[in-house]
């Protein structure tokens, strides 16, 4: 089974004309020595990019405020403010904030946000995931290359090993649970057996605002001055840059 999405997924690259090469199991573990000998074929993308989310997050607040921006963080926003089909603005704990457009980009809580009527608020629901880091060594990284499987495995330039990440259909639910990780766990040691001697540093769980047909919800609204920015599912970060668009 998963041989057969792996070569789905290699044509489908094919087809859009990126460079992919098939690789044995032998093939594999010229690249990635630590890879277990159940690995019997992968496909390297060589175009394939990585950033760290949270630098990422990081990088954008400083640029936005650069650019002149407020940012308010923790400030939780109660609702739109909407008259005769035009925006106003948005309600805080203790305040108007007056404004001529509003981009509604609250991810999973993007519905939940009042001041709308149901059939204007975006279909979306939050979808967990959870995940773990582990904290390889300084001097002997165990991958250089994110490995996808039944989960995937990306290592950090600070040297953590993230592991992930589950698909559960659980609401608001942001609890981690035992087995999950286990799960996560044992398929990380399947594919990569020297994982048993890393601590585990962190563990967490996140909501994905999934839409109903999977695709992201993007553009204006029949009300005038609201933008709608959300439903990005698991592709937050690799939209990020066309939705800011």
């Amino acid at each position: 089974e998963n041989v057969r999405c792996l070569q789905e997924q290699f044509e489908y690259n094919q087809a859009l004309g990126l460079p992919v090469t098939w690789l044995t199991g032998k093939e594999a573990r010229q690249r990635e020595p630590q890879l277990s000998a159940a690995v019997t074929d992968a496909v390297f993308t060589p175009t394939g990019h990585l950033v760290d989310n949270r630098q990422v997050a990081l990088a954008l607040c400083g640029a936005f405020e650069r650019a002149g921006g407020t940012l308010r963080e923790q400030t939780e926003v109660r609702g739109v403010v909407v008259e005769n089909s035009r925006v106003k603005g948005v309600t805080l704990a203790d305040e108007l904030l007056e404004a001529e457009t509003v981009v509604l980009a609250a991810g999973a809580w993007s519905q939940k946000i009042s001041g709308l009527r149901p059939a204007r608020r975006p279909p979306v629901r939050p979808v967990k995931g959870q995940m773990l880091a582990l904290q390889m060594p300084d001097d002997e990284p165990l991958l250089n290359h994110m490995v996808t499987g039944p989960i995937y495995l990306l290592p950090r330039s600070d040297g953590r090993l993230l592991v992930g990440a589950t698909v559960e259909e659980e609401g608001f639910d942001t609890r981690v649970t035992a087995g999950a990780i286990f799960d996560m766990l044992g398929s990380a040691r399947r594919m990569l057996p020297a994982i048993d001697s890393l601590p585990v540093v962190e563990t967490w769980a996140g909501l994905r605002p999934a839409s109903s047909d999977g695709a992201p919800i993007l553009g204006p609204t029949d009300v005038e001055g609201l933008i709608v920015a959300t439903g990005h599912y698991r592709h937050g970060i690799l939209l990020a840059p066309i939705t800011a668009r």
